[in-house]
């Protein structure tokens, strides 16, 4: 329950930052959707502003805004006003969009996490996913991705927990080079004796028979002196 009292803020003086909108992008359709529900009479929440450097800037409710602003040409808009610092303003968005308005995209999600480990590098993933309402291996998966394009030691190395306290950051294991798989020996294509055996009883056939064939084919092309020396030398 909000026991802020809202105001009537002119829209004049309200920044729209993009460094808080959490949203990848604004949906025209809900808005023309959320000025029409307004004229017909419906009652919609007071946006939220934070107050920093001497301006209102807005955290939540940028469709709202939006659909009163630019659909119905307001002057003016009801805000909950709120004081603090830039980071307090991005606290306060990032855990906004997932409590309530329109459903948030995986855009608006991979967004809303980047957007956190950039301005929180130093809150554990599972601080980070309680704020934004993802899973935690969804931002534990882009903090990684960050580190290898940015580099690892641009992390800090002392991080904060949901329960406030501070702790070394887990340390990446390096990954284990794999085993060389060992077969059974009768996996490792190795040939039984017999079986070499008579491949080599084939392969001395084989060169009998060339050296034969080989033979025939030089007697035919010897002259008949030829042939005599080697009957001489044959019966030697």
């Amino acid at each position: 329950m909000n026991d802020m009292e809202p105001k009537r803020i002119q829209v004049s003086r309200i920044v729209l930052d993009k460094d808080l909108q959490t949203r990848a992008k604004v949906d025209r359709e809900t808005i023309t959707n959320y000025a029409e529900a307004i004229e017909s009479g419906t009652k919609f929440p007071p946006v939220d502003v934070f107050e920093f450097n001497g301006n209102l800037h807005l955290v939540d409710g940028f469709h709202r805004f939006k659909a009163f602003s630019e659909e119905l040409a307001a002057k003016t808009v009801l805000c909950n006003v709120r004081k603090g610092t830039k980071a307090d303003a991005l606290q306060f968005a990032l855990g906004a969009n997932h409590a309530h308005g329109l459903h948030r995209t995986n855009a608006d999600k991979q967004r809303a996490v980047a957007m956190a480990l950039d301005s929180f590098s130093d809150w554990s993933d599972g601080k980070i996913a309680d704020l934004v309402g993802v899973n935690q291996s969804t931002v534990f998966r882009a903090r990684v991705e960050l580190m290898q394009s940015i580099g690892s030691k641009s992390q800090p190395t002392i991080r904060t927990g949901k329960d406030g306290k501070r702790r070394k950051a887990p340390k990446k294991k390096k990954p284990t080079e794999p085993k060389p798989t060992r077969f059974p020996r009768e996996e490792q294509n190795e040939e039984p004796e017999e079986t070499q055996n008579e491949q080599q009883q084939t392969t001395t056939e084989t060169d009998d028979t060339a050296g034969l064939m080989r033979l025939k084919q030089a007697w035919k092309l010897a002259t008949i002196g030829e042939r005599d020396e080697f009957l001489d030398w044959c019966r030697k």
